[in-house]
């Protein structure tokens, strides 16, 4: 019995500590992780430090390159002046040798000097100069201190002056080519979104969508008028596309207007709707956009003279600056009336909808009448309901104050009616089956008028207009 106690207690203490073993093994790999973890964290850490103090030693490199080639710029043409006025001493001194060598030879060839000379034939010009008398007062060496010392200490203020205006400058300098850096790329970017704002504002269509092309930096500094000129030859590409619209539009209006006239010409048993005037709202569309053709033609001359004055008188920094500055200030005025014109076409577009919703609930209240009344004309004998209908219909059309529907909103007017409305009490289909008529609908003309095309949204005639803003034509049944 004990041996097998002792037997039995061992095994549970080798279990214990198997068990232990494997509890300890992977909180201590995952500690082990944690550890490493850590140092790579950290070494992680202290890379990208040692990436920023590298990137910080770069760039102060570079800088004090860049001024060392300026100082040796400037030394350059300091040694190039100094040249300079050292050749054109040496050559006036080389005249003036040539020039005492000539009166040597002169005097050495006038063998008696100035003794042939009679004094009546000398005159003078001009009286000389006083001499002017000697210092009798002799200087000493204190004087000559006190001036040696106040003139270096006047150089050396003029030098530290002159030090300070040049760091000043540069700096100046530095933060206007930064200043015109940072305004072009605003503007070359809100030029980019007035140009997808006018071309995809209303319907996004992959065709229209040619953004201003951009410009690099070094490209922007080496031909200042290349940017321009990009931005009018895709304003001219603009107006081209525009024109075309334009001009599939007028087609579109004069097809429209020989249907009317051989459709009213056409005569027929049945009533059809008369339209006594061509679309009002898509001719004053073609005029307003031949009006914005003429504008953005004015906007395009304006473009050149602009370039042409640029070309021909180069600006300063700072009038450039100012420039770009109002240049800027016009662009957020016309973001600013953009986004308020978006805000008022999403308006009306929410009006137009309700109003829309209300004319089908009348349509379909009217409809629903209708179809009630439908009901109870069969009762009649069929001469009776054909007489009663049809005059109904054409004293409907006949009156002076109500004009037909245009056709093509009969589209939205469902032609069928139901099943419990077309059986009569009988049980026996109405005649609407065998000959359906076109529902006669009372829609005033204003009314009418208003849901043939959506009025177009006001648009400033100094800004390139979206040709995608265009109303499409109804299409009218032949």
């Amino acid at each position: 019995m004990e041996g097998s106690y002792t037997v039995r207690h061992r095994k549970q203490a080798d279990d214990g500590g198997l068990s232990s073993s494997n509890e300890a093994g992977p909180s201590r790999l995952e500690a082990q992780l944690r550890a490493y973890h850590a140092k790579a964290l950290k070494a992680q850490t202290k890379l990208s430090e040692t990436l920023d103090v590298l990137d910080g030693m770069e760039r102060t490199h570079a800088e004090q390159l860049a001024l060392n080639e300026r100082r040796e710029g400037k030394m350059k043409q300091k040694m190039r002046a100094y040249s300079d006025v050292a050749k054109k001493a040496e050559e006036e001194t080389e005249d003036m040798r040539q020039a005492v060598l000539k009166l040597i030879d002169k005097v050495e060839k006038n063998s008696n000097g100035y003794k042939s000379l009679k004094p009546s034939q000398m005159h003078v010009s001009s009286l000389l100069d006083p001499i002017p008398a000697p210092n009798t007062r002799r200087k000493s060496a204190a004087d000559t201190d006190e001036i040696l010392s106040y003139a270096t200490t006047m150089l050396e203020v003029a030098r530290r002056e002159r030090s300070l205006e040049r760091k000043a400058h540069q700096k100046t300098k530095e933060w206007a080519q930064s200043r015109i850096s940072a305004l072009e790329a605003q503007l070359s970017r809100r030029e980019a979104e007035l140009a997808r704002c006018t071309t995809h504002c209303v319907f996004p269509s992959p065709t229209h969508h040619q953004p201003p092309p951009s410009y690099p930096q070094h490209e922007a500094e080496g031909m200042p008028y290349q940017q321009y000129i990009d931005t009018l030859q895709w304003t001219i590409s603009k107006n081209r596309t525009l024109e075309r619209e334009i001009q599939v539009l007028s087609e579109k209006l004069a097809g429209v207007r020989t249907h009317e006239r051989k459709g009213s010409g056409s005569g027929s048993n049945t009533p059809k709707p008369r339209v006594e005037r061509p679309p009002k709202d898509l001719s004053e569309q073609v005029e307003h956009l031949g009006r914005l053709v003429d504008s953005l033609k004015e906007d395009r001359d304006k473009w050149r003279a602009v370039l042409d004055g640029e070309k021909s008188a180069p600006k300063s920094i700072p009038t450039r600056l100012n420039a770009v500055e109002a240049e800027c200030a016009r662009l957020r005025q016309s973001e600013a009336e953009l986004r308020q014109r978006v805000d008022t076409a999403e308006r009306q577009e929410q009006v137009r909808e309700s109003i829309l919703k209300q004319r089908i609930e009348r349509l379909d209240s009217q409809l629903a009448g209708v179809a009630l009344s439908t009901r109870e004309i069969p009762s009649l004998p069929i001469d009776d309901f054909d007489t009663t209908r049809v005059t109904k219909r054409q004293r409907v059309y006949t009156s002076p104050s109500i004009h037909p529907p245009p056709m093509q909103h009969f589209s939205a007017i469902p032609t069928t009616h139901p099943v419990e409305d077309l059986i009569d009490g009988d049980g026996e289909l109405s005649m609407d089956l065998a000959t359906p008529l076109i529902p006669t609908v009372l829609i005033d003309g204003e009314e009418a008028s208003e849901i043939d095309s959506p009025a177009p949204r006001p648009q400033s005639p100094a800004e390139p207009p979206s040709p995608l803003e265009l109303s499409p034509l109804p299409d009218l049944p032949p």
